[in-house]
């Protein structure tokens, strides 16, 4: 081989090089943006975890009142709330269906 034929094959081995480096570089911004949204998406879910939480116990804590309130021996109470869910569920017809 020849001089030329060692600095043409050089110039394209630094051609093929420098393609390289660019698609390393690429695929490190790639890489760094996952890692960034995996981050964002564990403290979205970590958020999310304690608002369920949250949620069952003042379900947990509703459920328990209104097991109390249902043992109670005095049936006026048991008489608001049938009253008030039909009334909620009366005004939710009305005002779906009037539109």
């Amino acid at each position: 081989m020849t001089d030329r034929d060692m600095l043409s094959l050089e110039s394209q081995n630094d051609e093929e090089l420098s393609g390289l480096h660019s698609k390393v570089a690429m695929l490190k911004k790639i890489t760094m943006d996952i890692g960034h949204e995996v981050r964002e998406s564990t403290v979205f879910l970590g958020d999310l975890d304690q608002d369920f939480g949250r949620t069952g116990g003042l379900l947990n804590t509703t459920y328990t009142r209104l097991k109390v309130m249902a043992s109670t021996q005095n049936g006026r109470y048991m008489c608001y709330m049938v009253s008030f869910c039909v009334f909620v569920f009366l005004f939710a017809y009305f005002f779906i269906y009037r539109r």
